[in-house]
């Protein structure tokens, strides 16, 4: 079983990049198979039966499974993490393809060293109370926003006048509008109905469902069902990054 996923297609990744990356997968791989984390990993039981190796950990999450039952299992994982380093390790591995593409899409150096330290506090911190679903999408979105948002929006926030509306703000936000003008350009480009992205930027603006409804002469029970489809395409699309 391959332990480290190559490189996505596309722009190349800056060395420093290339050098992280080499050392994780060099990490990983001592790592997989050590005894004592083999052990430890059967008591969180995350997988079906006993693991005789990490990278059985790393599937079981969603490593190449996008199922619903993985993405639980990695919910599971997180909760341990939260204390456990060797958990948010196999969390960091599981994330790193998504992490790569992140950073490509940044054309920054170093994008992907910023993500990792981004991506281990959104471990540390992320709620699975709040957002039961969609685990992996979730923390990459964070992992963004500690990487990057969080550091500008503060930024913004000391060199902004005092009589702004803190309401125009609000640093708690997990997922970057930039971000998710990204995904929606990505969608455009796979061919998905350009009325439901639309109804995306709709709901971006005006999440009320009801004044929605009645802007398009539909049932609010009909944007709703819309809604919920286009955000599990999209939510797909992402993973597929």
């Amino acid at each position: 079983m391959t332990t480290s996923p190559p490189f996505p297609a596309g722009r190349p990744h800056p060395p420093s990049a290339r050098r992280t990356r080499r050392r994780l997968a060099i990490e990983w791989a001592q790592l997989a198979r050590r005894r004592s984390a083999v052990d430890r990993a059967i008591e969180w039981a995350v997988t079906d039966g006993p693991p005789s190796s990490l990278d059985e950990v790393l599937v079981a999450v969603g490593a190449g499974d996008r199922s619903a039952s993985a993405d639980a299992r990695l919910r599971r994982l997180l909760e341990i993490a939260r204390d456990d380093d060797l958990a948010a390790r196999v969390v960091v591995e599981r994330l790193i393809p998504g992490l790569l593409t992140c950073a490509r899409r940044r054309r920054e150096p170093e994008a992907f060293e910023e993500l990792l330290g981004g991506l281990w506090i959104a471990i540390r911190t992320f709620n699975p109370e709040r957002r039961p679903s969609c685990v992996a999408v979730s923390l990459l979105a964070d992992a963004q926003y500690h990487a990057f948002r969080r550091r500008h929006r503060q930024r913004s926030n000391d060199e902004r006048p005092t009589e702004i509306d803190d309401r125009i703000v609000d640093d708690r936000l997990p997922h970057p509008i930039d971000e998710l003008t990204d995904l929606l350009t990505e969608a455009r480009r796979s061919g998905m109905d350009p009325a439901d992205l639309e109804l995306v930027r709709m709901l971006v603006a005006r999440p009320s469902t009801e004044d929605i409804a009645a802007e398009l002469d539909v049932t609010s029970r009909t944007v709703r069902n819309r809604r919920d489809r286009v955000t599990r395409q999209l939510r797909e699309l992402a993973l597929s990054c």
